[in-house]
This record gives structure tokens, C-alpha cells and sequence, in this order.
């Protein structure tokens, strides 16, 4: 049991060098996720150990096809008075991030559990670059948060509008 120096392929950090963000399978004071479903293995882990603002970065996914993009995962805190995480997301191109939650539901100490489930707005929909960002202001508390199973789910949609044909203006000849 060892920390990783590699995140999965479309992860990144905000820090070159020393990092707050670490690939960890139990051996750094949190246990591997137990709840059942996970994958039970490696999890991102972030430490607290000054005070500068640290992001765990995704680029990309394509969500084009899709609406009713809803994101998840399990999550860990190790104390309840730990800065909060935030949850942003963007198309690729754009400067601005968007929030889309503040993580006040990580109120366990100590323990693994699953978010709630939330959904992304319209906007982050049919996207060919969607790009997401986990980030969190440190205290300097040297506590640990830690995120396992990161799912993103959507329903495919459509792309048929009209199925015609024969003349347009019978209706027998629609759908068929």
C-alpha cells in the first residue's frame, strides 16, 4: 500500500510540486471507501495543510447527446469544520466557472458516505468539452477530505426529429 503520483487519465491538479491533492488506497489516515457499490480501491485525497485555494481539475467529457447531466460520488470528511468543497464546471474555452454546489451536505466526521446526487443546468448539456473543477480554500488544519466513484450520468436523447415518408401534408405518411 503506497501513495500513487498519477491521477487517472483526465484528472489534474492546480499545484506544481508539493500538492495537497494525492491518489491514496488507505495508507494516508483515511480508509478505502466502504460503501457498498464502490470500487473499493484508490481515491483522491486532499490535505490541509496551509492556506492557498487547491483544485482537482477533470477535462474533459462530452456530453453531447445527453440532457439531464447529474453528477455523484462518495466522499469523505474528516471533520465537519473543514472548509467546504465547491463544484464548478465550464465549457471548454470559457474563463468563468460556474458553481454548481457548495458541499454543506459532508457534515459526517470520519466516515464514508455518498452524496446527494445533483443535476448540472441545461447549459452543460450537448457539450462536445465539458470540464469540472473540485476546489477548496485550506485552513491549515492538516485534515484530510477524499472523493471515490465520481460518476457523471445523463439520458441519451434523440437526435430523430422526423421519421416522413410520401407527402408531407397526410398524416399517414408521418412515423412510419
Amino acid at each position: 500500500s503506497e501513495v500513487e503520483a498519477d491521477f487517472p487519465q483526465g484528472w489534474s491538479e492546480s499545484r506544481v510540486g508539493f500538492s495537497d491533492w494525492f491518489i491514496d488506497n488507505g495508507t494516508l489516515g483515511i480508509p478505502v471507501c466502504d460503501i457498498a457499490g464502490s470500487s473499493e480501491g484508490n481515491f483522491v485525497m486532499a490535505l490541509d495543510y496551509d492556506t492557498s485555494t487547491y483544485a482537482l481539475y477533470y477535462q474533459y467529457i462530452n456530453t453531447t447527446g445527453y440532457s439531464n447531466i447529474t453528477i455523484k460520488w462518495n466522499a469523505y470528511r474528516m471533520e465537519a469544520s473543514l472548509p467546504l468543497l465547491t463544484f464548478e464546471w465550464k465549457a471548454a474555452g470559457q474563463t468563468e466557472w460556474t458553481k454548481a454546489i457548495d458541499f454543506v451536505d459532508i457534515a459526517e466526521s470520519g466516515s464514508w458516505i455518498s452524496i446527494e446526487p445533483f443535476e448540472l443546468p441545461k447549459e452543460a448539456e450537448n457539450l462536445e468539452k465539458l470540464e469540472f473543477r473540485i476546489s477548496y480554500k485550506a485552513t491549515g488544519a492538516g485534515m484530510l477530505y477524499a472523493i471515490d466513484d465520481f460518476v457523471v450520468e445523463g439520458t441519451e436523447t434523440s437526435n430523430v426529429f422526423y421519421n416522413i415518408s410520401g407527402a408531407l401534408n397526410e398524416l399517414a405518411n408521418w412515423w412510419d
